[in-house]
């Protein structure tokens, strides 16, 4: 009975294991991210919203919000903002680490949390 309980046991563990390892990074982004920065001594916050259909929103400084798209190619992700009817692209290269979630454009990383 031990060995049976021990097996069937194994035999969860590696599903679970492999259904994590499939997400793919489409997967991991869904859901809500907010970071905090500080910049001459004033702190921001921002927050991205990445829905599962590739649309999505931001809000940042001074309480500006707009919708975006976005598309992911690897560990490259491509973001096009519309902030007051004014379009525009950015390229990204991200990192999702548990919880963690940093986004690098040329040498700028901007490091989100996700929220609750």
């Amino acid at each position: 009975m031990k060995t049976k309980i021990s097996v069937l046991l194994v035999a969860v563990i590696l599903v679970c294991s492999f259904a994590f390892a499939a997400c793919s990074a489409e997967d991991k982004i869904i859901g809500t991210w907010t970071s905090q920065q500080t910049t001459l001594g004033v702190v921001t916050e921002s927050s991205v919203v990445f829905n599962e259909d590739g649309t999505g929103s931001v809000s940042g400084l001074l309480g500006l919000t707009g919708n975006m798209t976005y598309a992911i190619n690897e560990n490259v992700l491509t973001v096009t903002y519309n902030i007051f009817g004014v379009e525009s692209t950015k390229t990204y290269t991200f990192e999702i680490k548990g919880d963690t979630l940093n986004l690098t454009e040329g040498t700028t990383t901007v490091t989100y949390t996700r929220a609750a």
